[in-house]
């Protein structure tokens, strides 16, 4: 159990300190909830990207990396099976990227694995986690480069 420390930091120490542990216990513990995933780092954070059709430009946004440089990680994707390009009705010179079947199937058994580590991590109960959700998007929407 962690040490009690409300009386000791202030609320936006504790919150900075509770999302820099949050985040080190799961880098630490990544290995055992992506196991049996064939799948890289990359692959599957531009999979988790891919909520409906999107444009590379989305995808390499939310991955804070060039359009370019999404190309062979886009490709390996492609080459799994996992996604395909269509035209975009919109501008036919783009294409957007879209999540095969089994590029669904498998973002959701990513999710699914992420949400069991998020509650084995954390402890805290659905409700905490949609609180917390709703801080967190709000804090976001600060974010300029997101």
């Amino acid at each position: 159990m962690a040490e009690d420390q409300s009386n000791t930091f202030t609320p936006e120490l504790r919150v900075l300190m509770g999302i820099y542990e949050i985040h080190r216990r799961f880098e630490r513990l990544e290995p055992e909830f992506v196991d049996g995933f064939d799948i890289t780092r990359q692959e599957r954070h531009a999979l988790a990207c891919m909520i409906g059709p999107v444009r590379i430009g989305h995808i390499a946004k939310k991955m804070q990396s060039l359009p370019s440089a999404m190309t062979p990680l886009l490709d390996g994707l492609t080459d799994k099976g996992l996604i395909k390009r269509e035209p975009d009705p919109e501008d036919r010179r783009a294409s957007l990227i879209v999540l095969t079947k089994k590029g669904r199937s498998l973002q959701a058994e990513l999710f699914a694995a992420a949400t069991k580590a998020f509650y084995d991590v954390t402890g805290l109960s659905p409700e905490d986690a949609e609180a917390l959700a709703v801080l967190m998007d709000k804090a976001r929407q600060n974010f300029t480069d997101v």
